[in-house]
């Protein structure tokens, strides 16, 4: 009996440690992943920025001042160290950062929308100025009119979800593929598959001369 027991006991045992080493290597992913998401802050982002912050500086210091407060406080963000989940809030005010700093750049061509309907919930650092960057650049910076790019929060039965939404060019591109055509895109994917599951990757539908459409849902068991 004591031997029954003891063998019991040393299978738990070793299951405990696997999951404990499932956990822990899962959780090094997720932090690796931040990490080469930080690396992919566009340096044509900076380069273009500063263009914009000296031609601005010429006619309207007032303005170029805050550019760079808006600048700095991007970057700040962006590559701080910190829990690898935070408010959908502090997503938001990043993505409100990097914009204003854009529309500076193309004028009346980037106008931008929010309809938050929710913000009490969390989801994995740099999760949307990725996305918000891609429409920009693939989806409004190619028409020659310009658009809109619209964000959205909902909150449904078991999760919340999250639409980023543009006017611009699209592209022929099978919905629910989450490739993407970025890297940056790549990796948020594979981040929210990590931390929540395969069914928990991006949406992406998008139409030619349409728009594009990105969609994430984060489960409450999570949030």
């Amino acid at each position: 009996m004591d031997a029954q027991l003891a063998e019991g006991l040393a299978k738990l045992f070793s299951t405990q440690i696997e999951l404990a080493e499932i956990d822990y290597n899962a959780k090094l992913l997720s932090k690796a992943e931040l990490k080469a998401l930080q690396a992919q802050i566009n340096p044509h982002f900076l380069f273009n920025a500063l263009n914009t912050i000296a031609s601005v500086c010429r006619i309207d210091p007032e303005t170029s001042r805050k550019l760079l407060i808006n600048l700095g406080n991007f970057f700040r963000e962006g590559f701080k160290e910190s829990s690898d989940i935070v408010d959908i809030t502090n997503e938001i005010n990043h993505v409100e950062v990097y914009l204003e700093i854009e529309k500076a750049r193309f004028g009346d061509k980037l106008k931008v929308e929010y309809d938050i309907h929710c913000d009490n919930f969390q989801l994995p650092h740099l999760t949307l100025q990725p996305l918000v960057e891609n429409a920009v650049k693939h989806g409004i910076y190619p028409k020659r009119e310009g658009g809109t790019i619209k964000i959205q929060t909902l909150e449904a039965a078991d999760s919340y979800s999250i639409q980023i939404e543009d006017d611009g060019v699209g592209f022929d591109y099978p919905a629910n593929n989450p490739k993407g055509d970025g890297i940056g895109i790549k990796n948020v994917d594979k981040r929210l598959r990590s931390i929540y599951g395969d069914d928990f990757g991006l949406r992406i539908d998008s139409r030619r001369n349409i728009g594009t459409k990105i969609s994430i849902d984060i489960p409450k068991r999570s949030a």
